[in-house]
């Protein structure tokens, strides 16, 4: 999903939720705004998350996007889960 943290859509799904990503978007609005505004929901009793992709680092990309290196504002984000096997 792709919205603001104060959005409806995700408050929907409750205040219980966190980010690995400290942002997944950056660029200038009227200065430098880093924000997270891409989420992946899952439940944890379902889900183990076993990895993430890494959002570039700052000599990987240039001060802001979109830029040559990277067209859009949003990083890419990724996950690799297990699914949790429940008990009889």
């Amino acid at each position: 999903m792709n919205a603001t943290p104060d959005s409806e859509a995700v408050t929907i799904f409750g205040n219980n939720f966190g980010s690995v990503y400290p942002y997944t978007t950056m660029k200038f609005r009227t200065k430098l705004d880093e924000r997270v505004s891409d989420y992946v929901f899952g439940k944890t009793d379902e889900l183990d998350m076993i990895g993430y992709l890494d959002l570039p680092t700052d000599t990987d990309r240039e001060v802001a996007c979109p830029s040559a290196n990277y067209p859009s504002d949003h990083f890419a984000i990724g996950f690799e889960f297990d699914f949790v096997s429940k008990s009889s």
